[in-house]
């Protein structure tokens, strides 16, 4: 088989190092405020919500910053095995490129672990 080739057009000149694609980036909107929802697991074993759930949420951030797992889920319950998401401890972390409209749920096995939770909704 041959090789293909393609060709691009912008403004009626073939783009080439010396007519490079004009790029325009849109700023993303200024103002973004990050709620905080950090804290500690308040009971070990035992699930609770980090985050109600929020339609607008368009960024998540989860850090474990203990030195035990933690397990998250969205909508229901965290439990510490599938179908959750295990957060290793040390510093694992949860950033989706799509931040869960759902309930941010977590749980681990020993109470007073900290974790670090922003949002922006």
């Amino acid at each position: 088989m041959g090789k293909a080739s393609i060709q691009i057009i912008s403004e009626g000149k073939l783009v080439s190092g010396s007519n490079p694609l004009p790029v325009t980036l849109d700023a993303p909107a200024a103002g973004y405020t990050f709620v905080d929802r950090s804290g500690t697991i308040t009971s070990g074993t035992v699930s609770q919500v980090v985050a109600a759930a929020a339609t607008g949420r368009s960024y998540l951030l989860f850090t474990n910053d203990s030195d035990t797992d933690m397990w998250l889920n969205f909508g229901v319950a965290a439990v510490a095995l599938q179908p959750s998401i295990k957060i290793a401890a040390n510093g694992g972390f949860y950033e989706p490129l799509s931040a869960p409209a759902q309930s941010i749920n977590v749980i681990c096995a020993t109470t007073g672990k900290t974790f670090v939770c922003k949002e922006v909704v």
